[in-house]
């Protein structure tokens, strides 16, 4: 840790000439020069060790530098000099969530709860009719009649809503309360929840014994990050759009759809949309269509640009009524790739499995997309392209630019810079009927984390071949079953081979083997046929 203690004998600096020092270090910070600001907020907090503001950049600065231990012990320090300081708090947590210390992480991150408009306000009515104010259900088996209420932002809550299923499968009665405008995309989700809309001034929800923010299900439910990723897509475009939206669109082209500007408030943009004017570099790629997903004030600046004409806008009625993001998803289907900045429609992306490439600015980052990471732990299809320094937009763009143009493909988690091999389309769902069952029947969480890393990356591979569902999903069906038994069978083959039985009930077993190998060779040569794999299996016993 940075010696934060003590003072330099002899030199005399007056307070004023601190709180200078410490404003310029902060500065220094917010300009990205992390290194300058690290020593200047240090030189005041050696001599001042209860400057809180110079510790708050030190923490802040160490962070940035991927110093979590130190930062940590910094922002520790704040809390003893100021237990109230809601600003070191969020720090704190967020340091938390960079080092991917996802149990202290969800903990700390409380602290949303202590800034203005966060706090959820619930109160029940007992049997008798009185009320009282609900503390919210965060850990243990939940209530049997559970009230959600969604939070944060249209991002966050898209994000979030990829646990409402696990939250069903419990057995809980659940209502879900979210904005207005996404109560059509979240009723895709494919589990029992009821959603209801946010309503001014409040609303009332009958036969609740329980309620609890959104983002506390991954705390509350026990989940760690080897269960981020759920079956992938968890949520649906409606095919009528995706038909619509596919016959206007076309399938010329590289087809990539742009979005530069999020949620305009200070107080959440805060440096993370783009001008529309860094997308030159795209527009320029020969064959490239920038459709414009964009929706609100952003929209202004597509008559600025010198490339206004390579923009394709979808008109006043996309996404106009009063669910939003159903034209969007339609669109996303028909497209090759979305560029987005770190806004809702990234989520969404993201949440539909469709390839997206982000744009993160460089301090500050949501805690979502972790430190230094080109993949996401949240989204298969994503991959992060971070800003060098604040406000240069210039480089991430160009080298998004250079994968385009390389035919670059988003890589699933996990594995931006590992190699990836061909194999036969049966082969592939073959594998992921195996993933599957280890991720039922495989409890321990570092090897739950390695099969749900492969499950992802294979499903966002799968993704890709847009294969008819009603001619393979039976096939993968009974493929799944096939190995299934074959996960019994070596099970049991195993408790003989201990008990040094070699008897006709393991002589039966080993004949099971290849009975239900060879149907499942079966299954797979009949995928490879009705897909056209380019590879296929072939097989051979006996002598040649």
């Amino acid at each position: 840790m940075p010696e934060v203690s003590g003072a330099k004998a002899g030199v005399p600096v007056t307070t004023m000439a601190l709180d200078a020092v410490a404003r310029r270090a902060e500065r220094l910070y917010e300009q990205g020069h992390l290194e300058a600001a690290r020593q200047l907020a240090l030189e005041v907090a050696t001599r001042r060790p209860d400057h809180v503001q110079a510790l708050l950049t030190l923490g802040h600065v160490l962070r940035e530098l991927g110093d979590f231990e130190d930062a940590l012990r910094v922002l520790r320090r704040i809390n003893e000099l100021a237990p109230d300081h809601i600003n070191a708090q969020a720090a704190y947590a967020l340091t938390l969530f960079f080092k991917e210390d996802w149990a202290q992480a969800w903990q700390a991150f409380d602290v949303r709860f202590k800034f203005p408009d966060a706090v959820p306000n619930v109160t029940l009515t007992r049997k008798d009719g009185s009320t009282y104010a609900a503390e919210p259900w965060s850990q243990g088996p939940p209530p049997p009649t559970l009230l959600v209420m969604g939070e944060q932002g249209l991002g966050d809550t898209i994000q979030f809503a990829r646990f409402l299923p696990q939250l069903a499968a419990t057995g809980s009665t659940v209502t879900c309360v979210v904005p207005r405008p996404l109560l059509g995309l979240l009723k895709t989700l494919a589990c029992k929840v009821a959603f209801q809309p946010f309503q001014d001034g409040g609303g009332r929800v009958s036969d609740v014994s329980g309620w609890t923010p959104l983002l506390h299900l991954p705390r509350a439910l026990g989940i760690g990050p080897e269960g981020f990723v759920p079956r992938m897509p968890y949520l649906a475009a409606e095919p009528e759009r995706v038909a619509y939206w596919r016959s206007r669109l076309g399938s010329h082209g590289l087809r990539i759809g742009i979005v530069w500007q999020g949620n305009p408030d200070p107080r959440v943009d805060q440096g993370r949309s783009a001008p529309l004017a860094a997308f030159a570099a795209l527009a320029a790629i020969p064959g490239v269509r920038l459709i414009s997903l964009q929706k609100g004030s952003g929209q202004a600046q597509i008559a600025s640009v010198e490339f206004a004409g390579r923009i394709e806008a979808l008109g006043d009625q996309f996404d106009a009524g009063p669910d939003a993001f159903l034209d969007t998803a339609a669109v996303m289907e028909c497209l090759d790739l979305v560029v987005s900045v770190d806004t809702s429609v990234a989520h969404l992306a993201g949440a539909l499995n469709r390839p997206v490439w982000i744009l993160l600015k460089r301090l500050g980052t949501h805690w979502a997309w972790l430190f230094g990471r080109q993949d996401s732990v949240f989204y298969p299809s994503a991959r992060l392209y971070r800003q060098p320094s604040p406000g240069d937009w210039s480089e991430p763009m160009a080298r998004i630019a250079r994968d385009v143009q390389a035919g670059a493909k988003p890589q699933p988690a996990g594995l931006a810079r590992a190699p990836l091999v061909p194999v036969s389309v049966g082969d592939l769902f073959d594998k992921l009927s195996i993933l599957a069952i280890k991720r039922e029947r495989i409890a321990d969480a570092a090897k739950r984390a390695n099969v749900e890393r492969e499950h992802g990356a294979l499903t966002a591979v799968a993704e890709t071949l847009k294969l008819n569902a009603a001619t393979i999903d039976p096939l993968c069906a009974r493929l799944q079953a096939v190995n299934a038994t074959l996960w019994h069978i070596e099970a049991e083959i195993r408790d003989y081979e201990r008990r040094g039985d070699f008897g006709p009930g393991f002589i039966a077993l080993a004949r099971a083997v290849y009975t239900n190998n060879d149907e499942r060779a079966r299954l797979k040569a009949e995928i490879n046929r009705l897909t056209g794999s380019a590879l296929t299996e072939e097989k051979a016993y006996g002598a040649p």
